[in-house]
């Protein structure tokens, strides 16, 4: 199945141009996620995200003493691209990254993903390309 990652388009995007990348992850989160983690505060976001109706199976892990939160669902219909896609997935993950300063110690982070299929085969891989270029 061919695979549309948008975390590459916001790679293309803030590679390109350094100066005013910030506003350019705003802009690219506006045009592409359904619910925008910049749009308010987080606990916002989460309860848009949570309890979006547009999303089917919802899996969803709370934090605990020895889990980070993490949860993942799949869209149905999802008019954000310029194709089409077979289905679309979302998954937002709390991680851990070392500290620069102090690897003995981590910093929590919150990777938040949408990642878009084509239909399999060339028409497919056709309109991930088109939607890439358009970027």
């Amino acid at each position: 199945m061919t695979r549309c990652l948008l975390l590459l388009l916001l790679l293309l995007f803030l590679k390109t141009s350094p100066v005013g990348a910030q506003q350019q992850l705003v802009d690219f989160t506006k045009i592409y996620f359904r619910s925008n983690p910049f749009s308010g505060t987080m606990r916002q976001f989460l309860e848009h995200l949570l309890n979006d109706k547009e999303i089917q199976d919802k899996k969803i892990q709370h934090r605990t003493r020895d889990q980070l939160f993490s949860f993942s669902g799949r869209y149905n219909k999802y008019p954000k691209f310029f194709f089409v896609p077979d289905s679309v997935r979302v998954v937002l993950l709390e991680t851990t990254t070392p500290r620069a300063d102090d690897i003995s110690k981590v910093d929590t982070t919150m990777l938040y993903q949408i990642s878009a299929y084509g239909i399999p085969g060339p028409k497919g891989q056709r309109e991930v390309v088109r939607e890439w270029e358009k970027n």
